[in-house]
């Protein structure tokens, strides 16, 4: 269960931690937080908001779920509007998903500490999303808002004709939000420059974009979020159907030995693999099984086995339909020193990003901005060990123990 994090209300700050775990999960961390709970629990007066034991309640009671919710005092502006939050939170636990599951709660005012409502606030649970809370405001410390991702198109000048002798290097940092629009930009930057023509191949670099030598943990190219997207139509009964692979380009190799059929069920199959061969490496798409005539069509979106050669393929065609030559295949090599730096693109900003990250509880690119942080702090690869390293310093300033 997602960790979620609130709340600006109009007479302050709340300060809220919500953990919630299934029978299994649960079991072990609770059986590591018996003593404590226990000794909470006789420590502390647990009152029933009213006296009356609901379904709900009784569900509570089995799963050992019990609730602190001090009352407002009666001549308290804000007693009506306490309530509500009581009461809202009350419900919200006491229905759904939630009321069968072992849910840790601690609601209280930032600026007082005055608590508003609280479930099994000591017990120990794993901690799951919030930790995405500390990695981030880690990196808004070390990094700043500002701070984006780069991708960058590297190689030689190009001439007088607007000819660039290739290969032409795509380099990167692990952006998670490149896309086939962002490499059609750094495509247009090129035409821009005046460049026609790439006498050579388009070359991804996986090597990390600020020269890091040490192997990284995830790749640092990584458009569409490394998935293609497939969509199959019937076509003539007995012949293939009719494939569409977004994104377009010249670089995928289709194998279609699928068929279209009068009667049956639709059951295709898709893989997409990376296959080297003389003069650069090609995507090939699979496609196997049979489709139903009167099928409306099916859509797969499948992950592509090699990111790097991927994000190659797909500037490929971002290059051509910018009315740029390239007379050589998409593959993969290592930028040499003396290249120059073409065009370049920047993610959107860290404060940005910062919102799929923690609101979505985005799991891929909170490691992405984590090895972020690792591989600036330390000038290392961007490695999770690295970044966690960053993370314990920056709470060690911080008095976080």
């Amino acid at each position: 269960m997602r960790a979620r994090w609130f709340i600006k209300l109009g007479w302050g700050v709340l300060c809220l931690a919500l953990s919630a775990h299934g029978p299994a999960a649960w079991a072990a961390p609770a059986a590591k937080a018996s003593s404590a709970t226990k000794a909470s629990a006789g420590r502390e007066t647990r009152r029933r908001h009213d006296d009356h034991t609901t379904p709900s309640q009784s569900a509570r009671a089995r799963s050992g779920n019990h609730d602190d919710i001090p009352a407002a005092d009666p001549t308290e502006p804000d007693r009506q509007r306490i309530e509500k939050l009581q009461e809202a939170l009350r419900s919200e636990l006491g229905g759904g998903p939630l009321a069968r599951l072992r849910v840790g709660l601690h609601v209280s005012d930032a600026r007082s500490g005055r608590l508003f409502y609280r479930r099994s606030g000591d017990a120990l649970m794993d901690p799951a999303s919030n930790q995405k809370v500390l990695a981030t405001a880690t990196a808004v410390l070390r990094l700043g808002n500002d701070w984006h991702f780069t991708t960058s198109l590297e190689g030689a000048l190009p001439d007088g004709d607007g000819v660039m002798s290739g290969p032409l290097y795509l380099r990167g940092d692990g952006d998670p939000t490149l896309s086939t629009g962002d490499l059609e930009t750094l495509a247009s930057a090129l035409v821009a420059r005046g460049i026609t023509k790439i006498d050579g191949p388009i070359l991804a670099d996986d090597r990390h974009r600020a020269g890091a030598e040490a192997p990284t943990q995830r790749p640092v190219l990584l458009v569409n979020h490394n998935l293609v997207t497939v969509r199959a139509q019937p076509g003539d009964t007995g012949r293939p159907p009719l494939l569409t692979i977004e994104p377009e380009t010249a670089s995928w190799q289709i194998e279609n030995e699928a068929k279209t059929v009068d009667k049956g069920r639709t059951r295709i199959v898709v893989n997409v693999t990376a296959k080297a061969q003389e003069g650069g490496s090609r995507m090939v798409v699979h496609v196997s099984g049979r489709i139903a005539a009167n099928s409306g069509g099916v859509v797969f979106r499948r992950r592509v086995s090699h990111a790097a050669l991927y994000s190659a393929a797909v500037l490929r065609g971002a290059l051509v339909r910018a009315g740029i030559a390239v007379t050589g295949e998409a593959g993969l090599g290592e930028q040499p020193r003396e290249a120059h730096t073409l065009a370049a693109h920047g993610s959107p900003p860290l404060a940005v990003l910062l919102r799929r990250v923690n609101k979505d509880s985005d799991n891929d690119q909170a490691e992405r901005v984590l090895d972020a942080l690792g591989a600036n702090w330390s000038t290392e690869a961007p490695t999770t060990a690295a970044g966690l390293a960053a993370l314990r310093a920056a709470l060690a300033d911080l008095g976080v123990p």
